[in-house]
């Protein structure tokens, strides 16, 4: 079959969705089958790429205490953009987040085929996430029976997602390439040394948590004397970041920066521990999964999304959200105890196993064809 998958975002941004489509789309094509992603331009330089249609343009903003992107096809891009859609001859669209302005509503009304629906969305526990969140209960009441199978990554994002014809959204996680982070890989020389490595990856803003891992390291500077924590990523609380170190005196945190995609095995095989404290507004958590998958043992924050990935065994290394000193027994716990680490690494390779591309990607075409021919019948 031929599929079209929406991205809404920059695909070439670092992000857990792109991540998942970008692993998807390569297993879709290793099981036969014909996939082309949508996804706001621009085109990066050197010319269009395999695989990935650019269409409209995209802009970050803030909202919500966090940046996401907005796009839009507009002009006579705008014109041809049916014509396009009809010239690919999809069997079936996938959209993922469609209510993330603007483009996939644009693409979603020129198309009239089967259409599929993945909602990663959960806003934050704020009074304008709580209003986004019934905003999105009553659009959903009139967008989710116009598709014929809407999923959702985990039960986090369920509450707002209530469907006119009764039908609910089905659980499918997102998938990884598991096999990406098992190869072997050389960690970055200049942090192999006798100091254990922690690991934050992410966005440099509240919602992510960076302060309260500053705060929790801090206290583990106190008891522990062989400590790293490598940060990476960019951010509005950059300088913010700067001068929460400076003030507190913080020794041996590296301040990275963005780092390519393609570097993101190596960073984790760097790190003895990922920790990945997010406030809220996640509904899954691929950085997780990618983390146990490469070996490492997780410790996290317990907002909804992260709570559906860490469970049994795992569930042990949750900590309340914006609990720093939570946060730091859980990660001590581990620091002091490496045959815990081993423990943890073993139990966490195996768990990520389930949400391997190679195990998911089969339901999604089940879904597909389930779908396919249910329409035909009509």
């Amino acid at each position: 079959m031929k599929v079209g998958i929406v991205c809404p975002y920059d695909i070439h941004r670092p992000g857990g969705v792109q991540q998942h489509i970008l692993d998807t789309v390569k297993e879709l094509q290793k099981l036969g089958h014909e996939a082309l992603i949508f996804a706001p331009g621009p085109a990066p330089e050197g010319g269009l790429e395999s695989g990935v249609i650019h269409v409209g343009r995209h802009r970050s903003i803030s909202f919500n205490r966090t940046r996401f992107e907005i796009s839009i096809v507009t002009g006579s891009e705008r014109k041809g953009l049916r014509e396009l859609i009809e010239k690919e001859n999809f069997d079936l669209l996938h959209f993922h987040t469609v209510w993330t302005p603007i483009l996939a509503f644009q693409i979603f009304r020129r198309f009239s085929g089967v259409r599929i629906a993945t909602f990663h969305d959960t806003p934050p526990p704020t009074f304008s996430g709580k209003m986004t969140r019934l905003l999105f209960r009553a659009i959903s009441w009139f967008l989710l029976p116009k598709f014929d199978h809407v999923l959702t990554v985990s039960e986090a994002p369920m509450w707002h997602l209530v469907s006119g014809d009764g039908k609910k959204p089905e659980i499918l996680p997102p998938c990884t390439d598991y096999t990406r982070f098992r190869e072997p890989v050389s960690p970055m020389p200049e942090w192999q040394d006798e100091k254990l490595n922690i690991l934050f990856l992410g966005r440099l803003e509240q919602r992510k948590g960076i302060y309260q891992m500053l705060e929790a390291y801090g206290e583990l500077q106190e008891k522990f004397t062989n400590l790293r924590l490598l940060v990476v990523g960019d951010g509005q609380e950059m300088e913010g970041v700067r001068e929460y170190i400076r003030l507190n005196r913080l020794k041996e945190v590296e301040l990275l920066g963005h780092v390519p995609a393609g570097d993101t095995v190596r960073l984790y095989a760097t790190c003895d521990i990922y920790c990945s404290p997010s406030l809220y507004g996640e509904s899954f958590g691929i950085v997780l999964v990618e983390a146990m998958a490469s070996g490492k043992p997780v410790v996290a924050a317990a907002n909804a999304g992260y709570a559906s990935v860490l469970v049994d065994e795992g569930a042990r290394f949750l900590s309340p959200p914006g609990n720093a000193r939570e946060l730091a027994s859980n990660l001590a716990d581990l620091i002091d105890d490496k045959a815990l680490r081993e423990k943890m690494s073993i139990w966490g390779s195996g768990h990520a196993r389930k949400f391997d591309c190679v195990e998911v990607v089969p339901k999604l075409v089940e879904i597909y064809e389930a779908a396919l021919s249910s329409r035909a019948r009509k």
